[in-house]
């Protein structure tokens, strides 16, 4: 009958909330809200109220008259000509309080002192509205009576919610009939609609706020009015603080909340308030005596209780302007009381300029992104030589060192590797591989791909790797191969490869993970730590049903305490996995592979993982991680353009040898744009503003974000922008910056030895996180990050891998192009100030110039060439 609106905790970086909708009827549910009621609605008509004996018939009708009703059928149903009788709330077994089972709708009667023009004049005021009103039987123009009607968007299960909810509207309007407050009350059909508005809903939040407010506003002694407007409604309170509840939904996306991106207000209540209103149009407004709505009154004290003389201020400007009721002082001493988080400017200014920053206290901290350091560079072709000579060298030393080049895109590093021979060359992905494979000027092989086998067999094969059964995978295949021909030439082209010393062409993943190869060098284009570090899941039902499909009592009782370590394992926090000792691996393996149950996760592969995470949005589920070495006995060579060396040295100390090659001068021209976040969340605040900057441009941004523009680049996204040429010299646009989830920052700091326990989580279960200035790359800047420094340096190599990828398909270090890079994580080699911007046009200009005059030259060559 009724359904829950589960709010799962916002993962920090990852600002794209989802509500999963459980229901168990029929009930029509359609963007979250529903659109039809269950209530109890009688189906007889009456063209005047009811007598005493008919009302006892009503009674006994109206616990068996339950109606499934949209709203504007509901409304037309109890105005003449039908004036049907109903009860607001389905009961179950009789007309009495305790039958009462849920509400969706709620209902206020009026019989004098006080107009409906009045009641919506209030309820405007606070920015509410009621969904429709209807005179009764016994109003009249000298003293009109009436009845005012709210929906929710979601069906309360919950009594004492309900009556909290019942008991706020009262408050907010003392001038109704004290009657209402019964959960079984009986409410009789009237005259006629004299109000509608079908699409309102009841927002609780706002409805919560406005009534303390108004009876602050109407009252000689603030804090003991509501204090005891408090314990009457505590349950909604209570809901409306946490911002989730079983049987409702509180929207706090408004405010900045602890969970989210709070500043540390300690240390932001000194502002420059002549600064600030500069900054902020809003305030600027309100100081300078201009009247403002209920809304921006509300969302200005929330903000100006955090800084210091912010309540002092609020006070003087309300003197500017007489309009002001006198009720209005007693707004900053609610917001006060409750301590209110400040509210996000972009929620009550109707300025789109001040959605440039979060709120006030963002604003009066908050400066430009400041370069530091000069950001030196090199031009490319002085670059290119000193990748030639240093590859040179270090192919022709003999040592088994891991050599990592951080080199920048352009460099010509994977050019460089078409032409070296006895080598392992290895590619993150079959698509680069195949793309290298055709620009190979020496001899080689090719390993092959899982495409060139049948289908099914693909299909097996596929689930096989995906529970960590790769053993398992290669015995299959082998299997195949005595009756397939497509299997038995894949596996005799990947033997060919095994055996060879020419160089072969490879995937990261089985570089790393096959052992037999016979090079005594191993080239890895791109960055490796993905491979050598993958996060996999598995999900607690899986390993349930293990265990109880297991016949060896050790192994079940092995299992058994695995299963008991993680549930007792604090969500968020890196556990490491003791490798179990099974007394016999082989029927698990058997259960995995051969049950007619289909297993989800890496299962077999968890089980000799490094560290696991519960994940706190659903602890069903179990993030791992898992280390794969690098060979001791060979020299490995990693070319990347987003190699962190901090990272490297971690996992490989002292045989890492690390060529910083990235510094390059760029050809092109990236354009930075640091005016919000670009958070997940943030683009879709700020959509308008973006899609005007980036018009038709080839776009990049996150996968789910796609639909938002008017040219996305159809396969390449956040994630899946390694190595690609396809855009190479175009004008491109980056969107956004990739954050990525605490648990994977977790878990990689973990297998890097960084030790975190739980001070380092928060009392929601997040690593400590906010939005504070930062050093870092040379500049100084404001970014939502963790206070762990080795967290924050984690966060950020995968932020600016993501950045640099993307940006670097355009190759603005080779060619003449301009990249709209929009994200509040600032690259060193990117343009942000205004007069960066303008020399970086200059020199754009300058190098098209160039460009176009040796192409012009290179073709009047060619065409001297034609003619001899």
């Amino acid at each position: 009958m009724d359904f829950n609106i589960i709010v799962p905790e916002n993962s920090i970086g990852a600002t794209d909330t989802q509500y999963d909708i459980e229901y168990n009827s029929n009930l029509k549910i359609e963007n979250n809200h529903i659109i039809k009621h269950k209530l109890l609605l009688d189906n007889i008509q009456y063209l005047q109220k009811p007598d005493k004996q008919e009302i006892k018939r009503i009674n006994k009708r109206l616990p068996k008259c339950s109606v499934e009703i949209t709203i504007e059928e509901f409304a037309k149903s109890i105005v003449i000509p039908n004036s049907q009788t109903w009860v607001a709330a389905y009961l179950e077994g009789g007309r009495k309080n305790e039958y009462w089972k849920s509400q969706s709708i709620f209902a206020l009667d009026f019989d004098s002192g006080i107009t409906f023009d009045n009641v919506l004049t209030r309820l405007k005021e606070y920015g509410l509205d009621c969904t429709f009103a209807y005179s009764t039987f016994s109003s009249s123009e000298e003293i009109p009576k009436f009845r005012v009607t709210f929906q929710l968007k979601e069906v309360i299960t919950d009594k004492s919610t309900r009556d909290s909810i019942q008991i706020t509207l009262m408050a907010l309007f003392p001038e109704c009939d004290k009657q209402c407050k019964d959960a079984a009350r009986i409410y009789f059909g009237g005259k006629e609609l004299i109000y509608s508005n079908y699409d309102s809903y009841l927002d609780l939040p706002q409805l919560v706020e406005s009534t303390r407010i108004y009876v602050a506003e109407n009252t000689t002694n603030v804090s003991q009015s509501l204090q005891r407007l408090d314990r009457k409604t505590k349950n909604l309170e209570k809901c409306y603080k946490n911002g989730t509840d079983n049987n409702i939904y509180i929207d706090n996306s408004r405010f900045i909340t602890n969970s989210e991106e709070s500043l540390d207000l300690r240390e932001l209540l000194r502002v420059d308030w002549g600064d600030l209103r500069l900054k902020i149009k809003i305030l600027d407004a309100f100081m300078n005596g201009k009247w403002l709505f209920h809304n921006e009154l509300f969302g200005l004290a929330t903000n100006m209780i955090h800084l210091r003389g912010g309540e002092k201020l609020f006070k003087e400007c309300l003197n500017l302007n007489p309009n002001y009721v006198k009720g209005k002082y007693n707004l900053i001493g609610v917001v006060k009381y409750y301590k209110y988080n400040p509210m996000r400017l972009d929620n009550f200014s109707p300025y789109e300029e001040d959605w440039a920053y979060k709120n006030l206290i963002e604003a009066s901290v908050k400066k430009k992104v400041i370069r530091l350091e000069q950001y030196n560079t090199k031009t490319i072709q002085e670059l290119r030589d000193d990748l030639q000579e240093s590859l040179s060298n270090t192919l022709g030393s003999n040592d088994n060192f891991i050599h990592i080049f951080k080199a920048a895109t352009g460099l010509g590093k994977t050019e460089l590797c078409t032409e070296l021979t006895n080598i392992l060359l290895a590619l993150p992905n079959h698509s680069l591989k195949s793309e290298v494979a055709m620009r190979m000027k020496v001899n080689y092989k090719n390993t092959p791909s899982l495409d060139t086998l049948p289908k099914e067999v693909q299909k097996r094969l596929e689930y096989l790797y995906s529970i960590g059964a790769n053993s398992q995978a290669t015995s299959y295949l082998k299997d195949m191969a005595k009756t397939n021909l497509a299997c038995e030439e894949y596996l005799r082209n990947t033997q060919a490869c095994y055996a060879s010393t020419d160089t072969v062409i490879t995937t990261h993943k089985k570089a790393v993970l096959i052992d037999s190869w016979l090079h005594n060098t191993i080239i890895f284009d791109e960055d490796l730590i993905s491979t050598i570090l993958p996060i996999n899941k598995v999900y607690m039902k899986d390993l349930i049903t293990l265990e109880g499909n297991l016949t060896n009592d050790k192994d079940k009782a092995t299992l058994n305490q695995i299963i008991f370590n993680i549930i007792n394992s604090r969500p968020n926090l890196p556990i490491p996995l003791v490798v179990p000792r099974f007394e016999n691996f082989q029927d698990i393996e058997d259960e995995v592979l051969n049950s007619s149950v289909k297993y989800d996760g890496n299962l077999l592969d968890f089980f000799c993982c490094d560290y696991f995470i519960v994940d706190s949005h659903n602890e069903g589920t179990i993030h791992y991680i898992k280390k794969h070495d690098l060979p001791e006995n060979k020299k490995v060579i990693i070319l990347s353009a987003t190699a962190n060396e901090e990272i490297y040295r971690y996992l490989f100390g002292d045989r890492l040898r690390f060529y910083d090659l990235s510094n390059v001068e760029t050809i092109g021209l990236i354009k930075q744009d640091t005016t919000y976040s670009y958070s997940r969340q943030s683009l879709k605040q700020h959509q308008e503003y973006i899609s005007k900057l980036v018009d038709d441009i080839p776009t990049i941004t996150f996968k789910n974000q796609k639909d938002n523009f008017d040219n996305p680049v159809e396969d390449i996204h956040f994630g899946k922008a390694v190595g690609s040429n396809e855009l190479k010299g175009k004008d491109i646009a980056v969107v956004g910056t990739p954050h990525i989830s605490p648990i994977v920052v977790g878990l990689y700091a973990s297998i890097l030895g960084i030790r975190l326990n739980e001070k380092d989580l928060n009392d929601r279960g997040y690593y400590h996180f906010k939005q504070q200035q930062v050093i870092h790359n040379g500049y100084q800047f404001w970014i939502s990050t963790y206070n762990n420094q080795d967290l924050r340096n984690i966060q950020f190599y995968f932020i600016e891998s993501e950045l640099k990828q993307a940006v670097g398909r355009a190759r603005p270090n080779t060619e003449p192009v301009t990249v709209h890079l929009f994200s509040n994580y600032p690259l060193p080699e990117a343009c942000i100030s205004d007069e960066e911007i303008e020399a970086g046009k200059i020199k754009l200009q300058i190098n098209k110039e160039l460009v176009a005059n040796t192409e012009l030259e290179e073709f009047v060559f060619d065409e001297e060439l034609t003619d001899i």
